[in-house]
């Protein structure tokens, strides 16, 4: 049987500890790159989801230019969160049809911190796969495409 020694208790700390901020480290890494604007991973079609990736696409075309809310963001929301937060119905009281709705926010405030997308609640929400709900997770050319646009300040262009 191995014996508990004070060393051997804070060696285990360590270790732990070391493990932590390493995960800490990638973690940030990964919200670093996120945050970036790079459009650099924005090539894959998303053609899975049976063409919700309409208005995706262009992501990959838009390098380094600003991400547009009609032409590139809406339309990500209309197909993949329309059902739930589209005109028919609101969950949550959050509507996202069009920029004033999601500007507006939802029942609990607002969902988009403009330029500042680790606050903002719809990019934790997708990002994390608890949205949508119903269907599929968005591709991640889609969610890095709503990012960018929360990243330079969530434009109403």
């Amino acid at each position: 049987m191995f014996s508990s020694t004070p060393e051997l208790r804070a060696n285990l700390r360590a270790r732990r500890l070391a493990g932590l901020l390493a995960a800490l480290a990638f973690a940030g890494a990964l919200v670093l790159a996120a945050c970036s604007g790079s459009t650099g991973s924005t090539t894959s079609s998303g053609s899975a989801s049976g063409g919700a990736s309409s208005g995706s696409s262009s992501a990959s075309s838009n390098s380094g230019g600003t991400v547009s809310f009609a032409n590139e963001v809406l339309p990500i929301l209309q197909s993949r969160c329309g059902s739930c937060h589209g005109s028919g119905q609101t969950q949550a009281g959050l509507d996202l049809t069009s920029y004033s709705a999601v500007m507006a926010g939802s029942m609990h405030g607002a969902v988009v911190s403009a330029g500042d997308a680790n606050s903002s609640t719809l990019i934790q929400m997708i990002a994390s796969g608890r949205m949508p709900k119903r269907g599929p997770s968005l591709q991640p050319n889609q969610i890095q495409t709503i990012t960018n646009w929360v990243a330079e300040g969530a434009p109403n262009n």
